[in-house]
C-alpha cells in the first residue's frame, strides 16, 4: 500500500513547498494495532485546488481553515511609485499603496494612481533636458573664439579667468589707448602655437567685442531652448520626442 500524500508548505509564509509522504506513526500504530499516519510538520492532506498557482499569485495555507488560498505574489523587483527607483520586495500579499511591480519606461515617467500606470511626465523631462543645455551652454562658451584681428585667424581662450583677464585688458585700453600699448594676451596662431601676444588698443578693444558677442550669443540661445522647454513642460500634449528635439545648435 502506497503511503499517502501529503502537502508541504514553508513554516512561516505558509507558501506550498511541494509534495511528500506521510510516515507511519509507530507508537500511535502499535496502540490501534493498525497502520496510522502522521503528516509531517508543516504539511497537510489537503491538496491545492489550482496548482501549481497562476503567475502573480501563490498557493498559502490557512491553518486555522484548514484550506489552500491563493494570494497576491509580488516578490522580486517592484519600483517606488513616488522615484521609480527600483527595490526587492519579499513579502506576499498585496503591494503597499508606494509600490508597484510595473516599472516605469524611462527616468521621466510619473505614476498616475488613478490609471494605475506609468505616464510620460514633460516636467521631469524638461528639467533634465535644461540640466543638459545648460552645460552644453557652459561648453560653448568657454570653447574659445577666433578673431583674426592680428591678421589672420587666431584662437583666444575664453574659460572664467580667460574671460576676466581679457577684460581687464580691454578696460586699460579704453582708460590708456595707445599710450597702454603694447596689450599682450594668450592666443594660438593658425598653427596651434600659443602665445602671449602684443596687440594695439584697437586690436585688444575688437578682441573684447568678439568674445562679449559669442559669449552673448550663447546665452541668447541658452535663453531661446529654456523658453521652448518651459513651454513643451507646460503641455499636455509634449512626447519625448518633442523634449529630445530641444538640442544645442
Amino acid at each position: 500500500m502506497a503511503l499517502p500524500t501529503v502537502f508541504t508548505y514553508h513554516p512561516q509564509t505558509k507558501e506550498f513547498m511541494g509534495k511528500d509522504t506521510a510516515p507511519i506513526d509507530p507508537e500511535e500504530s502499535r496502540v490501534a494495532e493498525k497502520k496510522v499516519y502522521r503528516p509531517n510538520a508543516w504539511s497537510t492532506p489537503i491538496k491545492p485546488a489550482t496548482h501549481p498557482a497562476p503567475a502573480g499569485q501563490a498557493n498559502v495555507f490557512d491553518e486555522s481553515a484548514g484550506k489552500w488560498n491563493l494570494v497576491e505574489d509580488h516578490r522580486g523587483a517592484v519600483y517606488d511609485t513616488s522615484t521609480g527607483a527600483e527595490r526587492q520586495h519579499h513579502d506576499l500579499g498585496p503591494l503597499p499603496t508606494n509600490l508597484t511591480d510595473q516599472a516605469p519606461a524611462s527616468p521621466f515617467d510619473s505614476w498616475d494612481g488613478a490609471a494605475g500606470a506609468w505616464s510620460f511626465d514633460p516636467v521631469k523631462s524638461a528639467g533634465s533636458r535644461r540640466v543638459a543645455i545648460a552645460g552644453d551652454c557652459r561648453d560653448a562658451i568657454t570653447a574659445g573664439r577666433v578673431c583674426n584681428t592680428l591678421g589672420t585667424d587666431h584662437t583666444y581662450p575664453t574659460s572664467e579667468r580667460d574671460q576676466a583677464n581679457l577684460a581687464a585688458q580691454v578696460l586699460a585700453a579704453q582708460i590708456n589707448g595707445a599710450s597702454g600699448e603694447p596689450y599682450k594676451f594668450w592666443c594660438a596662431d593658425p598653427q596651434g602655437a600659443w602665445a602671449r601676444r602684443p596687440h594695439t588698443a584697437a586690436q585688444i578693444l575688437a578682441v573684447g567685442e568678439a568674445v562679449r558677442k559669442h559669449v552673448t550669443a550663447c546665452q541668447d540661445q541658452y535663453e531661446a531652448l529654456t523658453q521652448q522647454l518651459d513651454a513643451l513642460a507646460a503641455s499636455t500634449t509634449t512626447t519625448k520626442a518633442d523634449i529630445a528635439a530641444v538640442t544645442w545648435i
